[in-house]
């Protein structure tokens, strides 16, 4: 049970954290829990596509290969398979709800959808491998997930509500941005060598200070605060 704790908590106190800073108009429940139980079962078809595609490229996920090799692995048969269910989950099922009435439900959304992947995916690492896994995990991986959707869904919020009229633009630089920060994250942990490793905890040092900064840009400039 320690475990499973251990397992969920860093996905309750992000969604909770993000959650509060949507500080004007709260999201209904109701859609927050629907969103999230999609992003949490989109892990069996992602895993299918990427075993798929690993497959096809003669790779083993566990098995280190070239830089260059996990480089492209990282980026291109993880990065953008994940956050490209995510992006589908936000767009298809959020995007032209009532309640996605402000930039900021662009972040919100994607964090709860990005949560429900992260947290199903970690309680698969953290009940068989440990607490010391679990502990890594709560720091690192997690935090990127919802990090990289705050990035990706700021860029949604700005494509639905800004007087830019070009939408498709945002949303592609919002993915885009979201599959580097995450593919070079991958790509750092699962190296093997330890300069690069160590890039890692800068990466999300560096992802903090942007997502705090997007959601408080979106926060902040909410249509619903008193003027």
């Amino acid at each position: 049970m320690s475990l499973f704790i251990l397992a969920i908590a860093p996905s309750i106190a992000l969604i909770v954290l993000f959650y509060l800073r949507d500080k004007y108009d709260k999201e209904p429940w109701g859609l927050l829990v629907k969103v999230f139980l999609l992003g949490a079962l989109a892990i069996v078809p992602v895993a299918f596509i990427e075993m798929g595609l690993f497959w096809v490229f003669g790779l083993d996920p566990y098995v280190p290969s070239s830089l260059l090799a996990n480089l492209l692995s990282a980026l291109f048969l993880v990065a953008v398979i994940e956050e490209g269910a995510k992006f589908f989950i936000v767009r298809k099922f959020a995007w032209k709800k009532k309640a996605f009435n402000e930039p900021y439900d662009g972040i919100m959304y994607a964090v709860i959808a990005s949560l429900g992947f992260a947290t199903i995916e970690n309680i698969l690492y953290v009940l068989p491998m440990g607490i010391e896994i679990g502990l890594l995990r709560a720091f690192l991986s997690v935090p990127m997930h919802a990090l990289t959707a705050v990035i990706m869904g700021y860029y949604i919020g700005l494509a639905k509500y800004s007087k830019d009229p070009y939408v498709t633009r945002h949303l592609v630089k919002g993915f885009v941005v979201a599959v580097l920060f995450h593919g070079f994250f991958n790509f750092f942990v699962s190296s093997q060598v330890e300069f690069l490793i160590g890039m890692a905890p800068i990466l999300i040092g560096y992802a903090w200070l942007v997502g705090l900064r997007a959601s408080k840009w979106h926060a902040e400039n909410s249509p619903f605060k008193k003027k």
